[in-house]
């Protein structure tokens, strides 16, 4: 029923009891199981509409005077109905659980055969990640949808499908392929300037980076040159205050040479 990655319970339906949806009133199907099940009619007898229910019944009614609504609304004006679930753990034991929703009700009710009010969060874990849109997108594949896929060949129906399970719809996904494939093309196609453009800004880049590394390798030789010039610029300074302290001795003794003299 869902995708479900490594160690992930699975899910499937097992019956499906509508009580008022569309033109089916108190319409039951049973014997549903894992794998494939077909259900087969004529066109308008209610395939489309089953379709409609079961979707739904897992994710929710659409909201306000939705067009979908107004559709399958019959004309009691309340629908719903339940759906049994089938559950196989991790370890491969069978778990049952009915889940009931009615329009106009603001929550769906999960229950086990007994009755029993499973515990919130267990619908999210057995529909998993998958959404509304997603679900439609890759499990309930309209009719219009199928007659598209006649006009494709194998590698564009699993792209349709792969994109549909990634972003829960195709159209996008394809553009972007369409649009990645023109880029390819303009890159490399054989009147295409951009790469030999392309190339030559490599080659600046390279030379840039030659540049680079080649003062990178200078730099220990400018940093041990900085520390000698560091160190004679100190002894410099050192000199310089030695000398400055002699001067000051001459010139006092200058000063104080006359008065030596006279006191002779």
């Amino acid at each position: 029923m869902r995708p479900a990655g490594r160690g992930d319970p699975l899910m499937w339906l097992e019956a499906l009891a509508v009580d008022d949806f569309g033109h089916l009133h108190d319409w039951e199907l049973d014997g549903l199981g894992p794998g494939t099940n077909v259900v087969l009619g004529p066109n308008e007898s209610g395939k489309t509409t089953l379709l409609h229910f079961i979707s739904w019944l897992l994710f929710g009614f659409p909201h306000g005077n939705h067009q979908d609504v107004r559709r399958y609304r019959p004309a009691s004006g309340s629908f719903g109905g339940r759906i049994r679930l089938g559950q196989a753990d991790a370890d491969g034991s069978p778990r049952r659980w009915i889940l009931e929703r009615h329009y106009g009700e603001e929550q769906p009710v999960l229950s086990d055969p007994d009755g029993v009010t499973a515990a919130p969060g267990t619908l999210s874990g057995l529909i998993g990640s998958a959404g509304l849109e997603l679900f439609r997108s890759v499990f309930a594949i309209t009719t219009d949808e199928l007659a598209g896929f006649e006009t494709l060949d194998t590698d564009e129906v699993r792209e349709h499908i792969y994109a549909a399970g990634v972003v829960g719809g195709s159209r996008s996904a394809r553009s972007a392929i369409d649009a990645l494939r023109a880029r390819r093309r303009e890159l490399l196609g054989p009147r295409s300037g951009r790469i030999r453009e392309l190339h030559r800004e490599l080659e600046r880049c390279e030379e840039s980076l030659r540049a680079a590394v080649a003062e990178a390798r200078e730099l220990p030789r400018l940093r041990e040159r900085v520390r000698e010039l560091a160190a004679a610029v100190r002894a410099a300074d050192e000199r310089r205050s030695q000398l400055t302290v002699r001067r000051d001795h001459l010139v006092k003794l200058i000063d104080t040479w006359p008065l030596w003299v006279e006191a002779r």
